[in-house]
């Protein structure tokens, strides 16, 4: 597995580490080639499902103050606020294909699990 540049620093807090596969990366690049106006990705999470939160994944419009950037291409970030950063950060993006479908997974080394479906997680965090 091949790792995208992974970690940026913002001043005032913590390293977000991300690691992104080629396979994600092109599908991220393929996805955002859609919304041509963003140049990023913003990842986050939401309370919801059987074990309590699902990531969410959208075409980035905004930098805030609170959001931390980790470059994935040289022309394409991922933008996480900062609230989700301990929830993230190690986190593993990689490229799923299931026949003509595909989608991108998290393997997510602060999940302490999944629900049955695959499309929630428990999570510990101190």
């Amino acid at each position: 597995m091949t790792d995208s540049i992974v970690k940026q620093h913002q001043p005032g807090s913590t390293i977000l580490t991300l690691h992104c596969t080629d396979a994600a990366v092109g599908y991220i690049r393929r996805y955002l080639t859609k919304h041509p106006a963003h140049q990023g990705l913003r990842i986050s999470i939401e309370q919801r499902g059987c074990s309590g939160y699902a990531y969410v994944i959208e075409p980035n419009t905004t930098i805030h103050d609170q959001d931390m950037t980790v470059s994935i291409a040289t022309d394409m970030v991922a933008v996480v606020e900062a609230r989700y950063v301990p929830m993230l950060n190690g986190v593993t993006l990689d490229l799923e294909k299931q026949g003509l479908n595909e989608k991108l997974v998290f393997q997510n080394p602060n999940a302490s699990g999944t629900c049955g479906c695959g499309e929630s997680f428990t999570i510990n965090v101190d």
